[in-house]
């Protein structure tokens, strides 16, 4: 059905069911390998698991591809929207190094022109596309908006329609950028920044081959908009 989610890969389960065969509750460990979810692969993991009334209950839920890591423990709903009004998460998640590319395209995000490797810790209520809650965040070796970054890093506040990016600060060689952002689930966006001391040759957009610049910059800059018709004003 519309909005089911759909899973993939291969596993193994050790445990018990019990109940009703219409509506039995599973209780076991569960290991498996390329494993797939909102067309994303996220890799091989294991969990300790309870399923019953179409959720999953996860405890220490591990997910791991390459180097990067993602834990989790809470509720997962089967499918959404869920026929008895109940929420779709409730759950606590722990990233480590996870390819941020891979992450916007499983909530749906891919116009978001940001690149890195992503670390952090977040807490999530409600619904699968538009979840409520908190975290905190550090994305490495990034790229935004076409220029290069050491590292972000930003405190986290999913509203239900977006999420609010607050204390945003970012090194960038030897200058910083500080500022907020908010980014909707419906590819708008606006933000406010603030750099210092940035070195105007490491400067994506001010890059003329024939004119070579240096020296350092100091800029303001705002915008909104949606990313398919952006508007950014920089000084």
């Amino acid at each position: 059905p519309a909005g089911a989610v759909a899973f993939a890969g291969r596993g193994e389960f050790d445990g018990v069911m019990t109940g009703a065969f219409r509506a039995p509750r599973v209780d076991g460990l569960f290991t498996g390998e390329d494993l797939r979810a909102f067309d994303t692969l996220w890799g091989s993991g294991s969990a300790q698991i309870v399923v019953e009334n179409r959720y999953v209950n996860v405890k220490d839920g591990v997910v791991r591809t390459g180097d990067s890591e993602i834990r989790a423990d809470g509720l997962f709903s089967l499918g959404y929207p869920r026929e008895d009004g109940g929420e779709e998460i409730n759950a606590r998640i722990r990233v480590a190094r996870r390819d941020l590319d891979s992450l916007r395209h499983a909530f749906g995000i891919d116009e978001y022109p940001v690149s890195g490797l992503l670390s952090g810790e977040y807490h999530l209520t409600g619904s699968y596309e538009r979840p409520v809650g908190f975290g905190s965040m550090t994305v490495s070796d990034g790229v935004a908006y076409g220029e290069r970054f050491k590292e972000a890093t930003s405190a986290l506040r999913f509203d239900g329609k977006g999420v609010r990016l607050d204390n945003l600060h970012l090194a960038k060689d030897t200058g910083t950028v500080t500022g907020a952002a908010y980014i909707g689930w419906d590819s708008t966006y606006s933000f406010n920044a603030s750099g210092r001391r940035i070195p105007v040759e490491r400067l994506a957009f001010v890059t003329f081959p024939r004119a070579p610049l240096s020296g350092l910059a100091e800029f303001t800059a705002s915008g909104s908009g949606t990313f398919g018709a952006p508007r950014n004003d920089f000084k």
